[in-house]
């Protein structure tokens, strides 16, 4: 038991150091971490938008669908 607590305290300490250069490094490049922020919250801002306009369309579709026809299920068959 004390050789598995001896390891989790050398993996939290390499852990910490670890993060304490990357948060070091994120403070002396101020302009890419900013950057680099607006990258990723653009990023998932448009893949929210693309499946929210796809999720809209699907259930348009599938009104259109099903004013035209009362059938619940479509079956697609491929042609041989």
């Amino acid at each position: 038991m004390s050789i598995l607590l001896a390891r989790l305290s050398r993996e939290w300490s390499s852990a910490a150091s670890g993060a304490g250069v990357a948060l070091s490094k994120l403070r002396l490049h101020p302009l890419r971490t900013a950057l680099s922020i607006c990258g990723v919250i653009l990023g998932v801002a448009s893949l929210v938008a693309i499946l929210t306009v796809l999720g809209a369309v699907r259930r348009l579709a599938e009104s259109q669908f099903t004013s035209v026809t009362s059938a619940t299920t479509l079956k697609v068959v491929q042609r041989q």
